[in-house]
């Protein structure tokens, strides 16, 4: 993929902290380079902590990090990561110009020596719900954590 594409960005990417009931954003391109995964766990951990959302905060950098790899490991190109607040959901969200949706594997399909296939999975597992939304140069996978009280 040419480099002079634009990121895929979300209409709606940056940080917005509005009045009561808006949600609150933050967002990061993923580049691909071999730190792209634990910078964006760092960014994450530090926008979850100043959000206040410490009860999910070990399984969102989970999902975090299964995201971000997917686009590290699946696409050609950059991607958008982005984190969304609203009352009582926190959304995970990578967008990147693949086509190709993510695999939840089978348990037990996948030897137990595979270092690979187990991703989605763990999404799935950690998640209330997630899925993926086709874009027109790319795709966006989204996974919703619900919290245990109102932000």
């Amino acid at each position: 993929m040419p480099a002079s594409l634009p990121v895929p960005r979300p209409k709606s990417a940056g940080s917005h902290h509005g009045s009561e009931g808006c949600p609150l954003r933050q967002g990061h391109t993923i580049h691909r380079d071999r730190e792209a995964v634990g910078r964006i766990r760092r960014f994450a951990h530090h926008t979850l902590r100043s959000w206040g959302v410490g009860e999910v905060l070990d399984a969102a950098l989970l999902v975090v990090s299964e995201l971000v790899t997917n686009v590290i490991e699946h696409t050609d190109g950059p991607g958008w990561f982005e984190l969304i607040l609203t009352s009582g959901r926190l959304r995970i969200e990578v967008t990147d110009f693949s086509h190709c949706p993510p695999v939840v594997v089978v348990p037990g399909s996948v030897g137990e020596e595979a270092v690979h296939g187990r991703g989605m999975t763990l999404v799935d597992a950690l998640s209330a719900a997630w899925g993926v939304t086709a874009l027109g140069r790319g795709k966006r996978v989204w996974s919703d954590l619900l919290l245990e009280a109102e932000i």
